[in-house]
């Protein structure tokens, strides 16, 4: 689970810069936007192999944590191939989806994130999951003060 975590880590900590080290990130395309795009290209890459490399470890040992639904692995089909369809219009010049979905690749990705927890039911499926809201916890309860000031919580 380490290998899946730190994936996790990777690609999530450095797709979080823009919000967590605005101006570490600024500095960095200001110095080179090459250099940055690279760096952060590879991190993202590497991340995202390890995500899969750890998922594909970790899954024959995962716990069940839920046993999804009977009509689950129907709907991933369709999230699924929904989602294959969003991905490419994100970097289409034009179109009628991409002038009408705003951000087609994110909205892909929760079809594509939604199939899979419909259909799936171990940790290693729903790890991302459980790490999503265990950093939304955190930030809610504190880093949002920290960083901004503001409680959102009142």
């Amino acid at each position: 689970m380490t290998i899946l975590v730190l994936g996790l880590v990777l690609f999530l900590g450095i797709h979080s810069v823009r919000i967590l080290a605005a101006p570490f990130r600024d500095a960095q395309v200001a110095a080179s936007p090459k250099r940055w795009r690279g760096l952060y290209s590879l991190v993202s890459a590497v991340g995202f192999g390890l995500i899969i490399w750890g998922w594909i470890v970790y899954r024959p040992a995962a716990p069940q944590l839920y046993d999804p639904p009977a009509w689950g692995r129907h709907a991933a089909m369709l999230l699924v191939w929904l989602a294959f369809m969003l991905l490419p219009t994100a970097n289409a010049p034009a179109g009628r989806i991409k002038a009408t979905v705003r951000h087609p690749m994110l909205l892909g990705v929760i079809l594509w994130s939604a199939g899979h927890l419909l259909a799936n039911g171990d940790q290693a499926s729903v790890n991302g999951v459980l790490g999503g809201t265990v950093l939304y916890l955190v930030f809610v309860f504190g880093l949002h003060r920290l960083l901004f000031g503001v409680s959102p919580m009142g």
